[in-house]
């Protein structure tokens, strides 16, 4: 299934904004034999193919948001991180969260695993500390 991946302990991670084509992206790396899992948001009317999104990692992310008053949605989801944000212990745990999920993500798809969301682009630095 992973012959072309090459060597396993992989995560492949699409990066990009909402409506962007990161779902086509998420579709088609799948296709080509990349695991992203079993714990996907459902397609509905707004995406018909799926979202390739893991609920897990997209709850910890939407916690993160919530809890610095942004929404993924609107524009005040760029601003700027409020000061001491990545010393924070809601930052830190969710840091522990994803970094959980996605090693039981690793084990469960043989070491390579793929996920996408689009928030994930807002916390990229959280992602390079893991």
């Amino acid at each position: 299934m992973n012959e072309w991946v090459g060597t396993k302990n992989k995560i492949y991670c699409v990066l990009g904004m909402h409506r962007s084509g990161t779902s086509l992206l998420g579709n088609i790396l799948h296709t080509l034999g990349i695991p992203f899992g079993k714990n996907l948001i459902g397609a509905n009317e707004h995406n018909k193919k799926g979202y390739w999104e893991d609920q897990e990692i997209v709850a910890i992310q939407d916690g993160l948001l919530i809890q610095l008053g942004l929404d993924w949605w609107k524009e005040n989801s760029v601003d700027p991180y409020p000061k001491d944000f990545f010393l924070s212990p809601p930052l830190l745990n969710a840091q522990q969260k994803l970094k959980e999920v996605l090693s039981q993500r690793m084990e469960e798809n043989g070491g390579v695993f793929g996920f996408k969301d689009p928030r994930t682009s807002r916390f990229l630095p959280i992602y390079r500390k893991i």
